[in-house]
């Protein structure tokens, strides 16, 4: 089952993390962020859903040590009282039945793969939820700093937009200044009222969701304190396809299916075979009606039990062919989730270019922007240039900020997609220590 992965990635000269910074499991650290890790810590610790993926693991690692429960020695043990049919004689039976199957033709190994999947598929479950949960954390704190600074920013360009009116007032008063220019500025007051007030929302919402994923009815008040966005330095990227095939819930969860399906396979052809098995009985009777109970008598047996398919092999020869395509399917499955990680990888990789890109621009025009405004205060400082022409200056540099915020709201946004798509870095389960992360005990 070879994966059909390239050679190496179309858009792998992007910056990305470092191998140590993955192998460790804490790629969220490279924002510098001590809140963020304590966020994650807790969402892994108290989030409701990957408690619910973590008990299906469970369940299913509990099955899988049955999983040879069908070929193991079976004991009845009975009793049971028989009247002759003119109940001249009654008898009581006492006795037991034993059975073993023998696992031939596949069927055992058919059955320890079934069982195997399924924890494999519950496992590939609860890391991709676990991965979810890291990725959607992040991004809501991301966007809970963004939005933060962006009504920093749009109150700011509102006091300007006021103090401009204000000013706009004043000349006209002093007929310095047409009638119409005071509409104008009235206009942009009342723009940047509506711009904040679209923008406030996303403060209380980013929160929420962040309080959800947390397992929590409200968020923590001290989230609300406003903050700088999380700083993303990262060096060269150094991954390669088989980190993607190690990584990525989808694909595990699709080569789970593909054992399934092999073992489904497996136990329908062994059953175009006779069942053959060890059989034994012990049964002891009494002759109840005997009054001094000494009529008795003892039976044993021991021998193969033998089930051969007669007339329905017909029946299980069409199961073993529908479970033959079912395994084909299954492959072209799997071949289909590699190829699809490798494109979201892809995209992943080309969108956080062009973001650091978009970066880089903004923060290049901010500069330029900052510059012109220095030079415009200082003009004014030679009287060379008014307060109108200032709180110009000033409010396209508050914009260009934003700007620049929102590029670097969208390449970290970015990064986080491609952790995503990528299937986050590897987890070792036996290492993981809370409630809501299970060791790998039965795992495959």
């Amino acid at each position: 089952m070879k994966a059909p992965v390239p050679d190496a990635w179309r858009n792998g000269s992007v910056v990305a993390p470092a191998v140590a910074t993955r192998a460790s499991g804490v790629w969220w650290r490279v924002f510098n962020d001590p809140e963020l890790s304590d966020l994650v810590a807790r969402a892994l610790h108290g989030n409701l859903g990957l408690a619910q993926a973590a008990e299906r693991l469970r369940a299913a690692r509990a099955l899988a040590g049955a999983s040879r429960a069908p070929y193991l020695p079976v004991l009845k043990v009975g009793t049971d009282r028989v009247v002759e049919p003119d109940r001249a004689r009654s008898y009581f039976l006492a006795g037991f039945d034993a059975g073993w199957e023998l696992p031939l033709f596949g069927a055992g190994t058919g059955a320890a793969r079934v069982a195997h999947s399924a924890t494999d598929e519950a496992l590939a479950e609860w890391q991709g939820a676990r991965i979810s949960l890291v990725a959607e954390v992040v991004r809501c704190w991301i966007d809970l700093r963004a939005a933060q600074q962006r009504v920093h920013g749009l109150a700011a360009l509102h006091d300007d937009a006021a103090r401009r009116l204000q000013l706009v007032q004043k000349r006209i008063q002093l007929q310095l200044a047409p009638a119409a220019e005071l509409h104008t500025a009235e206009a942009a007051v009342a723009r940047r009222d509506a711009a904040l007030a679209k923008a406030r929302p996303a403060v209380g919402e980013s929160a929420q969701q962040l309080a959800l994923l947390l397992g929590l009815n409200e968020p923590d008040p001290a989230w609300l304190a406003v903050q700088p966005l999380p700083r993303l330095a990262v060096p060269p990227l150094a991954s390669v396809p088989a980190d993607l095939l190690r990584n990525q819930p989808q694909i595990a969860r699709a080569e789970a299916q593909v054992v399934r399906a092999a073992g489904e396979l497996d136990i329908s052809r062994a059953d175009l075979y006779p069942h053959i098995g060890l059989g034994a009985s012990l049964q002891w009777a009494l002759d109840t009606t005997d009054a001094r109970m000494r009529s008795h008598g003892t039976i044993f047996s021991l021998g193969p039990i033998v089930h051969i398919p007669l007339f329905d092999w017909g029946l299980r020869q069409a199961q073993k062919r529908a479970d033959g395509h079912r395994l084909e399917a299954a492959v072209l499955a799997y071949r289909e989730a590699v190829l699809k990680g490798v494109a979201d990888t892809e995209i992943a990789l080309g969108n956080l270019r062009e973001s650091e890109l978009r970066e880089a621009a903004t923060e290049q025009a901010l500069r330029a922007t900052r510059q012109a405004q220095r030079a415009v205060e200082t003009r004014q400082s030679l009287q060379l240039a008014d307060q109108l022409d200032v709180l110009a200056a000033r409010a396209a540099s508050v914009q260009a900020g934003l700007d620049a915020l929102a590029a670097q709201r969208e390449r970290d946004l970015a990064y986080v997609a491609l952790y995503k798509a990528l299937g986050g870095p590897p987890v070792d389960p036996d290492q993981l220590a809370t409630s809501h992360e299970p060791v790998a005990a039965g795992a495959r």
